[in-house]
């Protein structure tokens, strides 16, 4: 029982009570980036420069040359709930802004030292205004440029719990970058620059698009694997494109879901598109696509969420079959899956066929097993049984137990990263490093830019010698030997999706769990492989051999077993 004595109930203050109101919206420095930017683009802004000091923790610079704030109404833009979108709840019908609610400027301004400059076009001179946590001081006269400009500085200074959240300046960064990208492609007409220290973290030209944008922020060979589509019916619009099967990844790093210029998340739009590419993916990879969607204002709520992240549909299930029925079709037309091959183990980006224990361990198919060989091998060598495999997927055979599932990609993907790694250590220790001649000029996205700057020295410990270009490019100058066969940028990138993805700090050894992970995923056998019986016994013959037979590198169970009284009783035998 509490022994604190009980407080009365009373209203809370109106500093407090704002200082709620604003956290809401106002979470980290880049929602900051994001509310300044949408106002920027409200105000028909074509060009937008953000500059960043210590990831945005310390400083946030926007400026842009749109319509600007005549002086006799900028205090006012600073106020609660002040805002030239709406007069009246019909307007939240017809809602075509990025901002309608009047909270943004007052939320930064509550948190940080804002100064805001502005000047509309044919005035002769901007305003500028300084609120400092919440305190007015006195608007002045000042030389600008037509256009507005935002300063935002001691970010959360007043609010020790809130600073104390804040990620490390890089994390910070990468996730101002992010929400950028977002931006900029939802708008490829604007020019978007992004720039810390003098550095030029993210640029995108004006008057682009949307192909040119992707290309400029994606680079070429990303761009080359993407499909238009264009659908026009009297109360949807959709366009956008879809990335080919070759793009998928785990995660969802290359998913824009734009409704009515505006990004937002959208799960139920998501699942819906994934749909779309039925068996042509893997299960639980995430394809590649920007999913313009305009629609009737009045048909969707953008005000559900604080942030207005989310959005709300009036008829969901008909847009939802909408995007899937119209992407279904453009599919078929662009992708027509390859019938299956006999297995043939193969490294996406080799051209020679990769088969690391087909072609060595068959004609020894009934070597004497070591007597520590697992207990569950045991039980299965001891007995000469047929192995099944069904749906060219999972191996099924008989043990002394009972019965034995195979999942014959994660037991295949165990056996290599134990070769992998063993060879990666060998080459290590001899620091084996294959140098590319000429080096491999690479194109990553922004935040994955950032992300890779954040581990360069780390990527160096195991044999990669990385060199930033800028504007987003690396020199590749030295892999691991054992990556000499692989695209250095697909290797790079599935890492990077795997960090990013795992808050845990990276090291030498989580680093090359993850870059040898990828290899053995990408090499081994697939799901839908057919092998032979031959093949089938090789295949368990290796994974006994290895650590850990019951899981593959990413963690998922390779085997899974029932005896014989589990059996039973589903027969209600016992």
């Amino acid at each position: 029982m509490s022994t604190t004595p009980r407080q009365p109930i009373q209203l809370l203050s109106p500093s407090i009570v704002s200082l709620i109101a604003a956290g809401e919206v106002i979470e980290r420095p880049a929602t900051i980036v994001k509310e300044l930017l949408e106002n920027s683009l409200d105000a028909d802004a074509t060009e937008i420069q953000i500059t960043l000091e210590d990831g945005g923790r310390q400083r946030i610079f926007v400026s842009d040359n749109g319509q600007g704030i005549p002086a006799e109404e900028l205090e006012l833009a600073l106020q609660q709930h002040t805002t030239n979108k709406l007069r009246t709840t019909l307007d939240f019908e017809q809602l075509h802004s990025y901002g309608f609610r009047g909270e943004a400027l007052f939320s930064i301004a509550t948190m940080s030292k804002l100064t805001l400059r502005s000047r509309p076009q044919g005035q002769e001179l901007g305003t500028e205004v300084t609120v400092n946590h919440g305190k007015f001081g006195q608007p002045a006269p000042i030389g600008m440029t037509p256009g507005t400009q935002v300063l935002v500085e001691q970010i959360f200074a007043k609010i020790p719990a809130r600073r104390k959240f804040l990620k490390s300046a890089l994390q910070e960064r990468r996730s101002i970058l992010d929400t950028v990208t977002r931006l900029a492609i939802s708008v490829p007409e604007v020019g978007i620059s992004v720039t810390e220290e003098n550095k030029l973290l993210f640029s995108a030209p004006a008057e682009q698009t949307l192909a040119e944008r992707l290309r400029y922020i994606f680079g070429e060979e990303f761009a080359n694997q993407l499909w238009p589509f264009e659908y026009q019916t009297p109360g949807v619009s959709l366009m956008g494109v879809l990335g080919s099967p070759q793009l998928a990844r785990r995660s969802q790093p290359y998913q824009f879901v734009i409704v009515n210029r505006r990004p937002v998340t959208s799960p139920v739009l998501i699942t819906a598109v994934r749909e779309a590419y039925g068996s042509s993916l893997e299960p639980k990879s995430a394809p590649a696509f920007v999913l313009f969607l305009q629609i009737n204002p009045a048909e969707v709520d953008v005000n559900v969420h604080p942030r207005k992240e989310t959005v709300q549909w009036q008829k969901e299930s008909d847009v939802i079959h909408q995007v899937r029925t119209t992407l279904q079709n453009h599919l078929n037309v662009q992708y027509q899956p390859v019938e299956s091959e006999p297995l043939v183990v193969r490294d996406s980006t080799s051209e020679a066929p990769f088969t690391p224990f087909v072609a060595k361990t068959l004609p020894q198919l009934h070597t004497t097993l070591k007597s520590s060989a697992p207990q569950w091998y045991q039980a299965l060598a001891s007995r000469e049984q047929t192995i099944l495999q069904i749906h060219d997927t999972y191996l099924l055979t008989e043990t002394e137990q009972g019965l034995m599932i195979i999942d014959q990609h994660a037991a295949h993907e165990r056996v290599l990263y134990q070769q992998f790694l063993e060879l990666f250590h060998q080459q290590l220790g001899q620091k084996m490093t294959f140098e590319l001649s000429p080096p491999k000029v690479i194109h990553l996205s922004p935040a994955a830019s950032a992300l890779l700057e954040e581990h360069l020295e780390t990527f160096a410990n195991i044999g990669c010698q990385i060199e930033p270009f800028g504007d987003q490019t690396f020199a590749v100058r030295t892999v691991p030997e054992l990556l000499k066969e692989h695209n250095p940028q697909k290797v790079i990138e599935s890492v990077l999706e795997d960090i990013q993805n795992d808050v845990a700090l990276i090291g030498v050894d989580q680093l090359a769990h993850r870059t040898l992970a990828y290899l053995a995923c990408r090499s081994a056998v697939k799901a839908g492989d057919p092998l032979t019986q031959d093949q089938a016994k090789v295949l368990l013959e290796k994974l006994q051999e290895t650590s850990f037979a019951f899981s593959c590198p990413h963690g998922r169970p390779t085997i899974r077993t029932y005896t014989w009284g589990e059996i039973e009783k589903w027969f209600a035998r016992k």
